[in-house]
C-alpha cells in the first residue's frame, strides 16, 4: 500500500491520503481544524469525505486525557465539535476501500472558538 499525505494551508488545514490500489486511486480527505462557531471554515461538523467507496469505516475521536468522545461506524455520521471544549483531540479512522484494501489512518484534531 502506497501512502501519500499533504496538509493543504487555506484558513482551514486539510490531510489528504492517497491509497494506490487496484480499483482506482482512492484519496481522503480529513480536515484537521474545526470552528464550532462557524465564523470560518469547517464549522463544527466532521466530515470524512472520499473519492472512493469505503465498505468498511470506524472512527474514534480522543481527548487529550484518553477519553474516547466519538466513535462511530457509520461514515454518514458527522462529529459535532459543538459538544466538546476547545483543544486538540486525536482522531483514529479504520476501513475499507473495494472491500479488500484496508487502512488504518490517525491524525489530529484542533477546535478552535
Amino acid at each position: 500500500m502506497k501512502i501519500n499525505v499533504y496538509i493543504v494551508f487555506f484558513c482551514l488545514q486539510f490531510s489528504l491520503y492517497s491509497f494506490g490500489q487496484d480499483c482506482d486511486s482512492c484519496e481522503i480527505f480529513v480536515p484537521n481544524t474545526l470552528t464550532p462557531d462557524c465564523d470560518q471554515f469547517g464549522c463544527e461538523f466532521l466530515k470524512i469525505v472520499s473519492n472512493c467507496e469505503i465498505s468498511e469505516f470506524e472512527l474514534s475521536i480522543y481527548n487529550r486525557w484518553g477519553e474516547r468522545v466519538f466513535h462511530s461506524t457509520d461514515k454518514q455520521r458527522e462529529f459535532n465539535s459543538s459538544e466538546v471544549n476547545d483543544g486538540t483531540y486525536l482522531w483514529m479512522l479504520s476501513g475499507a476501500f473495494c472491500e479488500t484494501q484496508k487502512f488504518k489512518l490517525n491524525g489530529y484534531l484542533n477546535v478552535i472558538r
